[in-house]
């Protein structure tokens, strides 16, 4: 099966009204599932499943069987610097709408200064978010993943876990999920910007050396 080459690396293509994240597909190279999961693990110190996630929080649970294989296939990593556990206490309320979850997210993200710190909030103009539902953020080009998370399985997993869960997943942690044969990272930290900060934090230990 013809998969893509650099299953972690999008292409960021921004036009008049849109902010579009592409994989490359068309690389003729043959790589197995076990060889993405280990360059995510090259890449991010701390790495699971999603089901492994729920597990690490929640003793029981139950999910329909396409919530079941998004789990399977879905992988959640962060590095040592940030608990892959979320501290202190949480319910498995269904606190907020999952508009809602987003339009926290990206405003925290913008309260930060970080707009490029998480893939949800790239596209949005930092002085044009206001407190409300999702549907009064203005994006300045549409950022398609947060449709994705938008989407039926997303909502489930909310109703599974919780408002308190899915906020530390979206928020604090990096999340990709198994787009036919590529890997689509929907939420944290933009996987090259990883990169760029670990090249930074390694060339600054260097010269404190």
């Amino acid at each position: 099966m013809h998969v893509c080459g650099l299953i972690l690396t999008f292409v960021l293509v921004q036009s008049s009204d849109r902010l579009q994240f592409f994989f490359i597909k068309n690389l003729d190279i043959r790589i197995s599932d076990t060889t993405k999961v280990d360059v995510l693990r090259k890449c991010y110190e701390v790495t699971c499943s999603l089901r492994e996630y729920v597990e690490l929080h929640l003793q029981e649970f139950s999910a329909s069987e396409a919530l079941e294989s998004f789990m399977n296939s879905s992988m959640v990593t962060c590095n040592a610097d940030t608990n892959m556990r979320l501290d202190g206490a949480f319910t498995t309320n269904k606190a907020s709408t999952m508009d809602e979850l987003l339009e926290f997210v990206i405003t925290r993200a913008a309260a930060k200064g970080e707009m490029r710190d998480n893939v949800l909030s790239l596209g949005y103009r930092r002085s044009q978010i206001r407190p409300a539902v999702m549907g009064s953020q203005t994006s300045g080009y549409e950022n398609n993943m947060v449709a994705h998370v938008q989407s039926p399985v997303f909502e489930e997993l909310h109703g599974m876990i919780g408002s308190d869960l899915m906020v530390h997943l979206l928020k604090d942690l990096s999340l990709f999920v198994k787009t036919g044969s590529c890997y689509l990272q929907v939420a944290g930290c933009p996987v090259n910007e990883v990169g760029l900060k670990q090249d930074t934090a390694t060339k600054a230990d260097g010269q404190n050396g």
